[in-house]
């Protein structure tokens, strides 16, 4: 490991950073189902539920490759190494959405 005390901190920070942003979407997210799910005149609009749904599903990627990142930093011990990885992981994402989105 290149510096335990770094690799701590980027955790903590990134925990902190994922959940402040992750609650409001899961916020967004629930109101989302229950606009769904609730018949009434003043429930949410399709668009807005499907933002919930989007802003979800982005926050579930970016948190999944900060994961992703901090386990490579952590089973590999190499900064540079974990960076390169979460580079090509990135990648395969971006792809991937480019391909869901070209019709």
């Amino acid at each position: 490991m290149d510096s335990m005390l770094g690799f701590i901190a980027s955790l903590a920070l990134a925990t902190l950073l994922l959940v402040g942003l992750g609650v409001p979407i899961i916020k967004r997210l629930t109101l989302a189902m229950e606009g769904h799910f609730e018949f009434s005149g003043d429930s949410l609009t399709k668009r807005s539920r499907l933002a919930g749904f989007l802003y979800f599903t982005a926050w579930a990627l970016v948190s999944v490759l900060a994961w992703s990142f901090f386990a490579d930093w952590f089973f590999t011990g190499s900064l540079e190494y974990a960076l390169t990885l979460l580079a090509l992981k990135a990648e395969i994402v971006i792809r991937i959405l480019a391909e869901l989105g070209s019709d």
